[in-house]
C-alpha cells in the first residue's frame, strides 16, 4: 500500500511540474484570438520609492514591442467586452523587506442569465517574491519586465503571425 502512495504522489508532482511547462512552450490557449489590452496598476502608496507610473511604464514598454494592440484607458473607443485587462500589482511587506510582485491577465466575464458584464475572469496570472532591503526598486522594475515579457511570449505563442 505504501508504494502505490509514493506513486501516485510521484505522478502528481510530475504533473504539476511538466503540464504548466509544456502549456507555457504551446502558449496559453486562453490568450487565442485576443488582441486588445490595457493596462491598469496597482502600486500602494510609498511602495519603496515606486509609483505607478514607474511600473506601467515597464509593462508598457514590453507590451508595445510586440503585436499586443495598447488601448489608452481613458480613451477606449470599443465596447470593454472586447479588451482584456493586463494588470500588475506590488504587495508590501512591513518595512519594504520584501515585495509580491504580480502581473495578471483578465477577460470580461458575462453573467448568462442577464448578458451583462460583471467583472473579470483571470486567466493568466504570474507573480514572485523578491526580499532584502537594497536595491528594491530597480529588482521590482526588473521582475515587471520579466513577467510581461512571459505574458508576452505566451500571447505570441498563441497568436502566430
Amino acid at each position: 500500500m505504501k508504494r502505490t502512495t509514493v506513486v501516485t504522489l510521484v505522478t502528481i508532482a510530475l504533473a504539476c511540474v511538466v503540464l504548466p511547462h509544456s502549456a507555457a512552450a504551446q502558449g496559453s490557449p486562453d490568450f487565442k484570438g485576443l488582441s486588445h489590452f490595457i493596462i491598469e496598476t496597482v502600486v500602494p502608496d510609498n511602495t519603496c520609492g515606486l509609483t505607478q507610473d514607474d511600473v506601467e511604464a515597464h509593462v508598457r514598454k514590453v507590451v508595445v514591442e510586440s503585436r499586443m494592440i495598447l488601448e489608452p484607458p481613458l480613451a477606449v473607443k470599443m465596447p470593454t467586452e472586447y479588451l482584456t485587462l493586463i494588470e500588475a500589482k506590488l504587495t508590501l511587506f512591513p518595512d519594504c523587506s520584501a515585495i509580491y510582485v504580480s502581473l495578471d491577465a483578465e477577460t470580461p466575464a458575462r453573467l448568462e442569465i442577464t448578458s451583462r458584464f460583471v467583472g473579470g475572469v483571470t486567466f493568466w496570472q504570474r507573480g514572485t517574491i523578491l526580499k532584502g532591503v537594497g536595491g528594491m526598486r530597480s529588482r521590482v522594475l526588473s521582475a515587471i519586465d520579466d513577467l510581461t515579457k512571459k505574458l508576452v511570449a505566451e500571447w505570441s505563442s498563441a497568436n502566430p503571425r
